[in-house]
């Protein structure tokens, strides 16, 4: 990014290549990518924006609101364990 800032924290990518690797799938069924909600450049801000998950088979992607006081690794483990984003690896 252009800017520097990235909505998700190290852990947050941890939990989710976690909760992949949990419910069956393999990490190269999946593109992750991020954008960060524009800032006003005024004063101390959180940063926020969307995480966006594609599963690469299925061609399912969701997309989900992340940064500070974000749950979305805990919204991407449902998706994962309910079968929204795709089947699992055979």
């Amino acid at each position: 990014m252009a800017d520097g800032f990235s909505v998700w924290g190290g852990s947050e990518l941890e939990d989710f290549w976690g909760s992949v690797k949990r419910h069956g799938y393999r990490d190269e069924d999946f593109e992750i990518t991020q954008r960060p909600d524009p800032t006003t450049g005024a004063g101390v801000q959180a940063i926020t924006g969307t995480v966006t998950v594609r599963c690469k088979p299925s061609g399912v992607e969701r997309t989900y609101k992340a940064g500070y006081g974000s749950t979305w690794p805990a919204e991407v483990d449902q998706d994962l364990a309910r079968g929204v984003l795709g089947k699992r690896s055979a």
